[in-house]
């Protein structure tokens, strides 16, 4: 009897602690996202975790951290850390991080615990000087115009080289010949049959 008692509760406990021995930890959006620098970012960076036979898990404890110092931000709360529980379908994201002036690779170290199991995984983020140009260039009535504009420079600078071209291989039709002075040396005079 206490052996079927030991084992219900045994059984009980497993049930608790999620059932599960592995935690899956994936990125499923905002991986490799560009942002400029000091900016927002306006989309988030979402994990999914699962369990060994891929079945989504709510109620995970998911923590995000930033780099101490060199490409940087904070998260929303001012902090460089921050704790989002999954839901029901195993996801979790975390959006609206000022990033720093600092250009370069953010490695966001992603942690997912729950009932003892514990996984991690780094995000790669990047913040450019470049994104922070083209964003001040762009228009400010959507990525429709923004990408007008980026045609609209490239046919200007394809016809800008299309002229440069023709005129390297169009002959020069005002020749200048190099200046030569002219002088006059002593007369000589011949008599007779040379």
């Amino acid at each position: 009897m206490r052996r079927v008692i030991a084992i219900a509760l045994a059984s009980l406990l497993n049930a608790a602690a999620g059932d599960f021995a592995v935690l899956n930890l994936k990125v499923v959006e905002g991986e490799g996202m560009t942002y400029a620098l000091g900016s927002r970012a306006t989309r988030g960076v979402t994990v999914e975790i699962t369990d060994e036979s891929g079945r989504p898990l709510a109620d995970v404890a998911v923590s995000f951290r930033l780099p101490e110092e060199g490409p940087t931000g904070t998260f929303s709360n001012g902090t460089r850390t921050d704790v989002v529980t999954t839901k029901q379908d195993g996801r979790a994201t975390i959006w609206g991080m000022k990033w720093n002036r600092t250009a370069g690779d953010v490695a966001l170290r992603i942690t997912a615990a729950k009932s003892g199991v514990r996984a991690g995984i780094i995000s790669a983020q990047h913040l450019s000087a470049t994104a922070e140009l083209a964003k001040s260039t762009s228009v400010s009535h959507g990525g429709s115009h923004t990408k007008l504009l980026y045609v609209a420079l490239a046919v200007a600078g394809a016809a800008g080289g299309g002229i440069a071209f023709g005129m390297a291989r169009k002959p020069s039709t005002a020749a200048v010949s190099p200046t030569v002075p002219l002088s006059v040396g002593n007369p000589s005079v011949i008599v007779g049959a040379p």
